[in-house]
């Protein structure tokens, strides 16, 4: 499994549905594969909407300790089994998924600067307890005209807990 993997399959669904363009919309690992297109398939996309992606290693911090962490495991799971997954097949997932996310996807300044075409938003969380607000920044800063927003009094898991606040900055954005 890796971020390239990953962004392949989601050019490959997009030509078997006939997609030429969509507005792209990832929160976290799906960020960062959002971020991997507008790198190498720009044209593929109209907007992106980037949450809590890290698209290097630069100002990452230790992730910060938090008491979402056991009811994000649970959920995830228990999301996983009811669309059909086994247990096993999860716990194989999630180990795939923790090998992938100790590789940085390692976007380079210059590979960040030359994106052009697609109308882009990092966003981040004033609570987010892996991706730091100053790295947020800086992939903002140097993606030519992202706009930089933070959802506030939220962590790295704002869909979930503010899914009313998380859906109005999406459609703020989508609709622009």
């Amino acid at each position: 499994m890796s971020y390239e993997l990953m962004k392949s399959d989601v050019v490959a669904v997009m030509d078997a549905l006939g997609l030429a363009k969509a507005d792209i919309v990832g929160w976290s690992d799906g960020a960062n594969i959002g971020v991997a297109m507008a790198i190498s398939d720009p044209a593929r996309i109209g907007k992106l909407f980037a949450f809590g992606a890290n698209v290097n290693n630069r100002y990452l911090t230790p992730p910060a300790a938090s008491p979402l962490y056991a009811m994000v495991g649970q959920r995830l799971k228990n999301d996983y089994a009811s669309l059909g997954g086994t247990p096993a097949g999860f716990e194989q997932m999630g180990a795939a998924v923790g090998a992938m996310q100790k590789t940085a996807t390692g976007h380079s300044d210059t590979q960040l600067a030359a994106i052009k075409g697609p109308k882009i938003a990092v966003v981040g969380a004033d609570h987010d307890e892996f991706i730091s607000q100053r790295h947020t920044k800086y992939a903002a800063d140097t993606i030519p005209g992202a706009r930089y927003i933070i959802l506030r009094d939220v962590s790295h898991f704002a869909p979930w807990q503010d899914p009313d606040g998380f859906n109005a900055a999406l459609k703020d954005f989508l609709n622009d």
